[in-house]
């Protein structure tokens, strides 16, 4: 969130009555109605009208996990007939499936908000939704804000950036792509994603967590300033990315379904404003992108400002080294219109020019310039490739996704455009002065309930050109973001994360965070040695890329990141890389006075990651009458409350931690039909679960021992 930070649909400190709101503008109509969208005049009328209506409910099961099919199973078997049900007193259908999205995971719901907590079958699907979100196992996102990552094409091992990442949905389904539990190795590739906001990085943190991500790095710096990735010297090469996605704040005028009150402010000049700084921000990522990757530049606004004469002008900008890539057979069921080969440019005064030769000298002002216009090649560079998606084709929100692949290299990978820049700090500084700045969106932002809060002033982190851009507003969140809200600055589980200190603005430095140390084979050496001990860890175990929080010789939290993570951190400091979080927590310290007992125990959040380097012994199969029981239990039970043969089996081990598995058999209730494995304790006289209430139920709810309860 920005500066100043206002209270949900209150706008300006006042109460505002959306049902008030009149959902027209005449310059919009006229400008849009200019621009030669649709052959048919008329579609422009079906467009606004699309605009007008409520948003759908839509989520999507996580991409990465077994359990996602056996989930939507659940979704069909359990909800589908009471949502059709003599019951439901208001006109409903089930879920339906997004034809376009991978795997049949992405669905639908045309329920309002208001029916989603109030008719009772309804709010049931709801507490499956919310339960299964808050372990990661649903994302709430809206429809048209999960098209561009998957125009990315993430394959398990890349390096991928996300340039504008926060709240995250986005970020969470590049990680999913790439840690996929299939590769065979889940310790390779990196995903850093960035945002110019200290608290929203946070928000970003808490957002992620859920997929327990050891190639995760959440930085924070100005997209337009991220600083290269330089190896050690002992490598001596420059991270380059295999993917990067440049989700870059707008306008938003592809919002008007849940931003309502741009109905009312919305100005052609809020594009003209932002354009010289998503120029910046898609320059800086085609210099870090390497030969032969792919770059997907999206904005959640219509206005080709800030989306077909961008792309032009980056492509102009690097001399050719960037193409863009004809995707008309991915995603074939997703609708979409072609980019514009040809606009017009709305003057302050409102008179459309066409170029930028018949723009009279008293209207070439700031918010007007020549890289707003077609160019005279447009036809050359195939714009006609990126993608418009229109509310009304498949009842979403409006979007613009360019996908681009870099053919060869164009400058030095630290330069940035001292023209380009400098026309950008011209521009911008008399638009921030004005009242009608450009209120700012970030496209990865989506439904209601969220403050708009005022946004970021881009500062310079070792450049020498430091553009300025007008003072935005930030948009509406997705719904599961918005629950996140209040939290942004809340240290994570495992407190990896350094709370900010206090109200602070965008620009101003955040508070010192802890350091991030590698395990010493001489410093920590009886850490390492313990370890090995007590879980029987594989020689192969790469304790090279653990780390832990702290410089002292106390080591209580011990993390794991991917090789290439790891580099990155380690070079951090000389590369003036400010990271906020990464990591994933596997070993946690437990006192305890018995010398006998272990000191460290599995974090249910590592538990994928650490499994292949433990020793078979410390599997535990359990059958389905002591799983339903240990699950059900308030605390941990005793071993006396086990069948004899699964108590005889836990008698014989030692105290320590262990991984559960239950494998389910076709008789067996519920639609599990892969194995469970979570990780527990085994205490000197009771058995304990290592994972929250949350996931318990989850558990419980899938291998058909009740409902979420919540």
């Amino acid at each position: 969130m920005g500066k100043n930070h206002r209270r949900r649909g209150k706008p300006n400190g006042k109460v505002v009555n959306w049902l008030e709101i009149e959902k027209d503008n005449a310059l919009y109509t006229a400008y849009y109605g200019a621009q030669g969208l649709f052959s048919d005049p008329a579609e422009m009328e079906t467009m606004k009208q699309a605009f007008r209506e409520e948003l759908p409910t839509t989520f999507r099961f996580t991409g990465n996990r077994a359990s996602s099919q056996e989930l939507v199973a659940i979704m069909k078997d359990q909800f589908f007939g009471d949502l059709t049900g003599t019951a439901v007193t208001v006109d409903l259908a089930p879920p339906v499936e997004l034809p376009w999205y991978p795997d049949g995971l992405g669905w639908q719901f045309n329920c309002s908000k208001g029916n989603l907590r109030k008719v009772a079958p309804v709010t049931a699907f709801r507490n499956f939704l919310v339960a299964e979100t808050e372990v990661g196992n649903i994302s709430r996102q809206e429809a048209v804000s999960m098209v561009p990552p998957l125009f990315l094409d993430v394959q398990p091992g890349h390096i991928v950036l996300d340039m504008c990442a926060a709240p995250g949905s986005k970020t969470a389904q590049i990680l999913e792509a790439i840690d996929q539990a299939d590769s065979g190795d889940l310790l390779q590739g990196m995903v850093v994603a960035n945002d110019a906001d200290y608290e929203r990085a946070h928000m970003l943190v808490r957002q992620s967590k859920r997929l327990h991500s050891p190639t995760l790095i959440v930085t924070c710096h100005d997209a337009q300033f991220l600083p290269s990735i330089r190896g050690t010297r002992a490598s001596g090469r420059v991270v380059q990315f295999d993917r990067i996605l440049a989700d870059v704040p707008c306008s938003g005028d592809g919002t008007l379904r849940k931003n309502k009150q741009i109905w009312s402010s919305w100005n052609p000049k809020n594009g003209n404003a932002l354009h010289r700084l998503q120029l910046l921000i898609a320059e800086r990522g085609a210099r870090l992108l390497k030969i032969g990757g792919r770059m997907v530049y999206s904005t959640c606004s219509l206005n080709p400002s800030e989306n077909e004469s961008v792309i032009a002008e980056l492509i102009w900008i690097t001399g050719g080294a960037l193409r863009l890539v004809d995707v008309s057979r991915e995603l074939p069921a997703l609708k979409r219109a072609p980019g514009l080969t040809t606009w017009k440019v709305m003057s302050p005064k409102e008179v459309l020019y066409e170029r930028w030769d018949d723009v009279p000298e008293a209207d070439r002002n700031r918010t007007v310039f020549p890289t707003l216009f077609p160019p005279p090649n447009a036809a050359e560079l195939h714009l006609e490739r990126a993608m418009r998606i229109y509310p009304h084709y498949q009842d979403t929100g409006g979007f613009f996704v360019a996908v681009l692949e870099k053919v060869s290299e164009f400058g030095q990978m630290d330069q940035i455009s001292t023209a380009t820049a400098t026309a950008s700090t011209t521009a911008a500084m008399a638009t921030a002065a004005s009242p009608t700045a450009a209120d700012a969106v970030n496209a990865d932002d989506a439904v209601d309930g969220v403050d708009i809060a005022d946004a970021r002033v881009p500062e310079c982190d070792g450049a020498s050109v430091t553009p300025q851009t007008p003072e935005a507003k930030r948009p509406k969140l997705d719904d599961e973001a918005a629950d996140a809200a209040d939290a942004v600055a809340a240290t994570s589980e495992n407190g990896t994360v350094a709370k900010a200190g206090g109200k602070r603005s965008r620009s101003a430095k955040p508070s010192k965070e802890d350091e991030f140390v590698f395990l010493d084979p001489v410093q920590h050496a009886t850490v390492m040695s313990d370890l090995r001990s007590q879980f029987a860890l594989h020689d192969t175990f790469p304790f090279d890329q653990c780390l832990v929080r702290t410089t002292s010789d106390s080591v209580r939290n011990i993390y794991i990141v991917s090789r290439a993570a790891k580099e990155a951190i380690q070079t951090s400091n000389e590369n003036k890389l400010r990271i906020v979080n990464s990591g994933v927590c596997v070993f946690k310290y437990t006192r305890t006075s018995d010398k006998n007992i272990p000191c460290y125990r599995f974090s249910s959040d590592g538990l994928t990651v650490l499994k292949p380097f433990l020793g078979a012994d410390f599997i535990v199969s359990i059958p389905r009458v002591d799983f339903l029981l240990l699950l059900s239990a308030e605390g941990n039970p005793l071993f006396t409350a086990f069948s004899p043969a699964f108590q005889a089996d836990l008698q014989r081990r030692n105290a320590g931690s262990y991984i559960l598995r239950y494998t389910p058999s076709e008789a067996d209730e519920g639609h599990v039909r892969l194995p469970i494995e979570i990780p527990i304790y085994r205490a000197p006289m009771s058995l304990g679960l290592l994972v929250d209430k949350h996931e318990k139920k989850s558990i419980l709810h899938r291998i058909g021992g009740g409902g979420p309860d919540l």
